[in-house]
């Protein structure tokens, strides 16, 4: 073989190994997800995490990530998303508070455009020093070229940078993605009396070199851990230091804690 070819071959190498060293695996808190897409969830990569319209789901899941995230990894985190005045979905500071996190990590970018959103992701994830991506992207997944192509594009620039990307909508293919999460309320009926923390049904419908899971997920907000669900979800002692505001929403299937101005 070639010299040349042989030295091309051990600097790509080199290059590749470089650019993984650092990716870690986050727990979600339940053994049969973690072990469904390889030992956790992925760092440096593109996931994509869906929920219904006009609820907070996907983004109460997501900070619950982030926080996790954050326990292994330094930097801000940017935002992009919508124009918005507050409904469902918007992230609010009180809310993450809940999740361990503060406005002072967070660099939103607001853009009513969704490819100019996504466009601002793939440039943040090519960019050193980011903790984590979050994009919002609205109907673009209607588009499937497009789509496909926008996943692709944000997946090669996470292998270059140092954040983990997680896309957030409705709707759209999982294909390019390292996973795509469905989050939805408990399937349990719930009542007043029972958990008021967060509790997602959680899907993980794609995992890349992984398999499907289910699980019902909760996130303790005074331990900051995300766990498996217990069944029932029966109401724990309440800390004093919930206010208000958060235990009067209770843990009712429209649940959004302190996460939107609306439900």
């Amino acid at each position: 073989m070639n010299k040349q070819l042989i030295f091309d071959h051990l600097h790509a190498s080199y290059h590749m190994a470089s650019q993984h060293q650092d990716v870690a695996r986050l727990s979600l808190g339940d053994k049969a997800l973690d072990k469904s897409c390889g030992g956790g969830l992925l760092t440096r990569r593109v996931h994509l995490i869906k929920a219904p319209a006009r609820t907070a789901y996907a983004t109460a899941f997501t900070m619950a990530l982030l926080h996790q995230l954050t326990q292994v990894v330094s930097g801000p985190i940017l935002w992009c998303g919508p124009v918005r005045h507050g409904g469902a979905g918007a992230v609010y500071a009180n809310g993450m508070a809940e999740f361990g996190l503060s406005p002072d990590q967070f660099i939103f970018v607001c853009e009513s455009h969704p490819l100019r959103r996504l466009s601002a992701c793939e440039e943040a994830l090519a960019t050193p020093g980011l903790a984590a991506v979050v994009g919002e992207y609205g109907p673009l997944y209607e588009k499937s070229d497009l789509w496909g192509k926008v996943a692709r594009r944000l997946q090669l620039a996470s292998e270059k940078g140092t954040a983990t990307a997680f896309l957030l909508g409705q709707d759209g293919a999982a294909s390019g993605f390292e996973t795509a999460w469905d989050i939805a309320p408990p399937r349990q009926q719930l009542t007043d009396q029972q958990d008021w923390r967060p509790v997602w049904d959680v899907s993980l419908t794609h995992a890349r070199g992984g398999r499907k899971a289910h699980a019902s997920l909760l996130w303790d907000s005074t331990s900051h851990h995300l766990m498996t669900a217990p069944t029932p979800v029966m109401r724990p002692a309440m800390p004093a230091s919930v206010p208000p505001a958060y235990v009067a929403q209770g843990a009712a299937p429209s649940y959004q804690p302190q996460l939107s101005y609306g439900s």
